[in-house]
């Protein structure tokens, strides 16, 4: 995806029936099976289930750091065995960004589990702030310039 190659979250767009709680859960774990690592909401009522859909279960979060400890036992190597699988520099890195997602957003794993905290405050971050500043900054310079387009003479 470009926004990973830029270094940004993925962040899909909203899901417009706040309603419709198990259609915004199967949205958002697809949407985060694509690869995007948030969603918009517009209600209040959206948070959870888009905080749980994209959190990674506790299954996954324990393969991570199982790949993490298998290339750390073995220093140097290019691929690992695994359960019976070859495991690579790909998986590592994957694995490694999961659990710097995880620990990033600080979710509870009290006794294995993971669960989404519901206290969460959500804002942005300074990139993030700084990135919606840049999108006004260019939406004002759009406007300006559709402004001087409307009045050019010919």
């Amino acid at each position: 995806m470009g926004a990973r190659a830029a270094g940004v979250e993925a962040i899909d767009t909203l899901y417009p029936d706040f309603r419709d709680e198990a259609g915004l859960r199967t949205a958002s774990r697809a949407s985060r099976a694509e690869g995007f690592t948030g969603r918009l909401a517009i209600h209040p009522a959206q948070v959870v289930p888009i905080n749980e859909s994209y959190m990674p279960s506790t299954e996954e979060i324990e393969h991570a750091r199982r790949v993490v400890a298998a290339f750390e036992a073995s220093p140097g190597a290019g691929a690992v065995g695994l359960d019976g699988k070859m495991v690579d520099i790909p998986h590592l890195k994957q694995a490694q960004a999961l659990i710097q997602q995880t620990t990033r957003r600080r979710y509870p794993t009290g006794r294995g589990l993971a669960q989404p905290s519901t206290d969460w405050s959500i804002t942005p971050s300074k990139s993030a702030r700084s990135r919606s500043a840049s999108i006004r900054g260019a939406r004002a310079a759009a406007s300006v310039i559709a402004a001087r387009g409307t009045n050019r003479r010919g």
